[in-house]
């Protein structure tokens, strides 16, 4: 299972304003630092792609930070929540909340009237951003609903922090968070994107453990499918194994469990220790163990998710003929452009 992220921090700035225009120039010419914003620059760091293009979007936050008076704004939406360790994919712009619209917006911030100086969380590095409940609220109101749930799926596991290890103890923090988040929705009626939210916050799961899990169960929700459960446990000679999501149905003998995984991209790419044929082997072992306690599961990959509609046919053709007549689009997850591709 994948680890809680934690909340990102900001890299260290190189500023104009700290050295002679000639001195900028020579370093950008050489490539020791890109610039980030207005009169800010970053060092670049070796890393894969994403953790490039995560390390500028952290810069160019950090430039904002450096341009504002942090008591008159705070980071919100999706920057909030991609500070906050969320799995977000960032629009491009820098949201902040301020008190004010001003008369024109800057390139690059989208500002957000609002009061900064409540329900924030204020960190000891000076960062300024709404709480976390609020964050995953605006997020559930604003984005599509595919990455509302996704965002906060990610959000409530950090909140909740659950153990697959300590299930009970777990299950009472996330339902303690989801309460939350469905009492402040009390405040919030009449906003736009509230029946979504609201929705996304009845079937947030913290369980799930990357934003592939989410937005596969996001597929099987939308459509019409039960709710599943999200690292089901199974035992087998007293190992644990947990499946990503799981149907149990049948539970009589013979037991029948259907399950779905999402295998990211680097799953079987190792950099070090085991080789490769013995992470194959480990996956067949974990399967073969899986499918001798009746847990039949399917591997679903990015691509699969390209093609929503496609995915839920092929997820809903496992299932028993009278469960599958009954499914009916979920009203404030389901997007029927999305689902087209069928």
């Amino acid at each position: 299972m994948e680890p809680i992220p934690k909340p990102r921090t900001l890299p260290t700035l190189v500023l104009a304003r700290d050295l002679s225009p000639r001195a900028i120039r020579a370093m950008v010419s050489n490539g020791d630092v890109v610039r980030v914003g207005w009169g800010a620059y970053v060092r670049p760091i070796v890393g894969t792609v994403w953790e490039q293009r995560q390390h500028l979007m952290l810069a160019r936050i950090a430039a904002v930070q450096s341009r504002l008076f942090p008591e008159q704004f705070a980071f919100a939406d999706t920057t909030a929540a991609f500070l906050h360790g969320c799995w977000v994919v960032p629009d491009g712009d820098i949201h902040v909340l301020s008190p004010t619209r001003p008369r024109s917006q800057s390139a690059g911030i989208r500002r957000h009237v609002g009061e900064p100086g409540t329900d924030i969380d204020e960190r000891p590095d000076g960062v300024r951003l709404t709480s976390l409940p609020r964050t995953i609220l605006d997020c559930a109101e604003r984005l599509s609903p595919r990455w509302a749930l996704v965002t906060a799926d990610i959000g409530i596991r950090i909140l909740a922090q659950p153990d697959v290890f300590d299930r009970p103890a777990s299950q009472a923090r996330l339902d303690a968070a989801r309460g939350e988040l469905l009492d402040r929705l009390e405040s919030r009626v009449g906003h736009r994107g509230v029946v979504q939210a609201r929705v996304v916050s009845e079937y947030v799961d913290g369980w799930a453990a990357s934003s592939g899990e989410s937005s596969i169960r996001w597929v099987a929700l939308a459509a019409g499918l039960p709710r599943p459960v999200c690292q089901f446990p199974v035992t087998v000679g007293g190992r644990s194994f947990f499946v990503d999501l799981a149907w149990p149905v049948k539970a009589q003998p013979p037991r029948l469990v259907l399950g779905e995984e999402y295998d990211g991209a680097d799953k079987y790419v190792v950099t070090e220790g085991p080789r490769p044929d013995s992470v194959l082997v480990a996956e067949k072992v974990r399967e073969d163990a899986l499918r001798r306690q009746g847990v039949l599961t399917r591997r679903r990959m990015a691509a699969d998710l390209l093609q929503p509609g496609v995915l839920f046919a092929d997820m809903l053709s496992r299932f028993p003929r009278s469960l599958a007549l009954g499914v009916r689009p979920l009203p404030g997850l389901y997007e029927p452009r999305s689902f087209q591709d069928a």
